[in-house]
């Protein structure tokens, strides 16, 4: 993937710490209005512009992935950066002493070739595939006013968005974690989160040769004066690393189960031991019943309750392996709308937590 083939972290390990390397592109806004609501949220009703100052820059580790702390959050809370290697991005950086960077927003940016190399051997289909972590203050502020961050890739050659995911600081639904939530500067985060962006080469839907461009966007709060920024990692058709990716209908009726499929993979070099799964039942359903794959041994919430299922992956999982899990749902009664779901996760002893990507599906 990329102009020369498959990319290591998106070219982050390749350049020097500081503003992110060729190709990658860093554009600065301003949040003077706040964004317009929409289902899905695009980036025209971002609402954004000109002006704002380049906050956004490449980390290194000299100590290698997850092992540094976020300067906002401390030691306390559970993100680690980077997620892979040493180096990663981070947009539109805030750090907990400076303000002044008030209503500012900053986007990276990076047009990707689908070619060989991005096709994913377990399904046969072309994936683009990365991991990002938002960090955003939460002065609840209206909806509209806070900050948030947005995730769009466009295929440039049909001229059509292949994805988007968007977020606000408190927003429902989402597994927040917090800090110094009995004060105003109360700041959400999430684990590292798997982005899945997947293609069918049978039907069209992408193509070898489409330009794909990723845009990862953070802004801080439409008053002034509190951060929204997001960390960016291994951009590729498989993250280097454990992670979990499901799927589920995008549409169904309420008065239907709902079954979300999931597998969970060891995409890295190395076998990886004390692997754990978990999926908490997303709002307004409840726990039907699950069909756990080879060697995963789980427990569950009862039939007709809401809870998390929790899954032990017996033995360890050697580089290049995985695992299924499917879990069926009942809808409650009187849901309408979507139902988002982004709450099932994977770790390891040599891994911290990653989310699996969003599913989303519409109640019909």
């Amino acid at each position: 993937m990329g102009g020369g083939g498959e990319v290591s972290n998106g070219g982050f390990e390749l350049g020097a710490v500081g503003v992110p390397p060729a190709p990658w592109a860093v554009q600065t806004f301003l949040n003077t209005t706040g964004f317009t609501p929409q289902t899905p949220q695009t980036y025209a009703g971002l609402n954004l512009v000109s002006g704002g100052k380049g906050a956004t820059t490449i980390q290194n580790s000299p100590t290698g992935q997850q092992s540094q702390i976020d300067p906002d959050l401390g030691p306390t809370a559970s993100l680690r950066w980077p997620r892979y290697q040493n180096q990663d991005a981070m947009v539109n950086f805030h750090s907990s002493s400076v303000y002044s960077l008030s209503q500012n927003a900053n986007s990276l940016s990076q047009t990707f070739t689908l070619n060989t190399a991005s096709i994913d051997p377990l399904d046969g289909q072309v994936h683009l595939r990365f991991v990002l972590a938002p960090v955003l203050q939460n002065p609840l502020h209206t909806e509209t006013q806070q900050p948030y961050y947005f995730v769009q890739v466009t295929d440039l050659s049909q001229n059509r968005v292949v994805y988007s995911q968007f977020g606000v600081s408190g927003q429902p639904g989402v597994p927040w974690k917090s800090i110094s939530t009995a004060s105003p500067t109360e700041i959400d985060y999430t684990d590292w989160q798997l982005i899945d962006v997947p293609g069918n080469l049978t039907n069209g839907q992408l193509m070898f040769g489409d330009q794909l461009q990723v845009l990862v966007l953070a802004s801080g709060c439409q008053p002034g004066g509190h951060f929204g920024e997001v960390y960016v990692d291994g951009v590729g058709m498989a993250p280097p690393g454990i992670f979990i990716n499901g799927s589920a209908p995008a549409t169904t009726s309420a008065t239907q189960p709902l079954t979300y499929s999931m597998v969970y993979r060891n995409s890295s070099a190395i076998t990886e031991t004390g692997v754990t799964v978990n999926f908490t039942t997303p709002p307004n359903t409840t726990f039907q019943s699950i069909v756990p794959g080879a060697g995963l041994v789980c427990a569950t919430p009862p039939v007709g309750a809401s809870g998390t299922v929790s899954c032990t992956v017996v033995n360890p999982m050697s580089a290049g392996s995985a695992g299924t899990l499917a879990v069926k749902l009942a809808i409650n009664p009187g849901t309408t709308g979507s139902i988002v779901f982004s709450n099932y996760s994977m770790s390891s002893t040599q891994e911290t937590t990653i989310l699996g990507n969003q599913l989303t599906t519409v109640l019909q």
